[in-house]
């Protein structure tokens, strides 16, 4: 099973499930990235028993609003990091749906990675 995190959306970061046969699971997008956590643990029942039978973590590092592509990116390296789940970045190419990069490196995903630096695509908006 991979977890995927995408945070291409301006105010949401997608989550899904795939099963080890490249198929999505489930699904959803959560606007408030602060409680992401805590919605993967309470509402999909995500122990960390479930977290560590993770194959990987695919994560869109980016481009994408900056607290979405911020919190993404923590939460994929938080959890690599506490479960020793691997981390893949998943960098679809232009005019690539996501299920096609998915479907290009699942069965071959390539090196695993301990930490994916966030990719804004834009600087942050600070006032």
């Amino acid at each position: 099973m991979y977890l995927l995190l995408d945070p291409r959306h301006e105010t949401e970061i997608e989550v899904a499930v795939w099963d080890g046969q490249g198929s999505p699971q489930w699904s959803v997008y959560h606007r408030n990235h602060t409680s992401l956590f805590e919605f993967l643990i309470h509402s999909r029942q995500l122990s960390l028993k479930k977290l560590r039978a993770l194959t990987g973590i695919f994560l869109i590092p980016g481009p994408g609003g900056f607290s979405t592509v911020r919190g993404a990116a923590v939460l994929t390296n938080i959890l690599g990091l506490a479960a020793g789940i691997p981390l893949y970045p998943l960098r679809p190419r232009k005019r690539e749906s996501r299920e096609a990069a998915l479907a290009r490196v699942f069965h071959a995903p390539g090196k695993s990675s301990h930490f994916i630096p966030p990719i804004y695509g834009k600087p942050p908006h600070l006032s």
